[in-house]
């Protein structure tokens, strides 16, 4: 296999997908295909209904497209059954979202480690690992903090840190910053870009975040279901 050949990050062919509301149907993905390359740091850029959340989804396997073809790596998730499905995610997919969905009972280390223990990885092992990244996400000393402890940006940075404990091969983020105050949201960004050059992992983000946009070394905009531009930031 020649370096043209190495598979993309993430792979996106001729993927379609159409909800129903009522009797209405809304085609929040309308043929899309796109292509990412490993270490890419890639901002997902459009209106409101433009189809940038759908295709998180579709892409990290949490919702299947109607049709089309999702890959990761080179695996085809599209005709994965739910057991494969969930396995690679564990293994290869790291999420960050808007609303944090940290467990409100666990500590930061224990919500940062949680991919770790599913995928059997040893007690010692895993203190080892997330102690690392909450060091290098900031956290260092907020270890057994719980989340109703910590500041949203603080809470955002433990979802980053869960999202690349498991040295994933690619982070997908849904409006990471929109619930944090500047200061906060452009410590994050630097944080993630930091990730990015540190580990080498992919990342792509949704957003309305100029900020985001900015720092991209790629911008993909998105209208009505369909990606109206893709270009490399200047």
């Amino acid at each position: 296999m020649n370096a043209n050949d190495k598979p993309q990050a993430l792979e996106l062919h001729d993927v379609s997908r159409t909800y129903h509301q009522g009797t209405i149907e809304v085609a929040a993905l309308n043929q899309v295909s796109l292509k990412i390359g490993s270490g890419e740091f890639v901002a997902l850029a459009g209106p409101s209904g433009s189809g940038k959340t759908t295709l998180l989804n579709v892409a990290g396997g949490l919702d299947r497209p109607d049709r089309g073809t999702v890959k990761i790596g080179g695996e085809e998730l599209t005709n994965m059954g739910r057991t494969d499905l969930a396995s690679f995610r564990l293994n290869h997919i790291g999420f960050v979202f808007q609303s944090y969905n940290l467990l409100a009972v666990l500590s930061a280390e224990e919500n940062a480690e949680i991919s770790l223990l599913l995928r059997g990885v040893e007690a010692d092992e895993r203190k080892r690992r997330v102690r690392q990244v909450l060091f290098e996400v900031g956290l260092e000393g907020l270890e057994h903090r719980r989340p109703g402890e910590l500041s949203g940006g603080q809470q955002q940075r433990v979802a980053v840190a869960r999202a690349i404990a498991a040295s994933p091969s690619v982070v997908l983020a849904d409006e990471p910053t929109a619930n944090l105050d500047s200061q906060t949201a452009v410590a994050l960004l630097d944080l993630m870009h930091r990730m990015n050059q540190l580990h080498g992992t992919t990342f792509l983000f949704s957003t309305h975040d100029p900020r985001i946009i900015e720092r991209a070394s790629r911008r993909v905009l998105m209208e009505d279901g369909k990606i109206v531009r893709d270009e490399a930031s200047s």
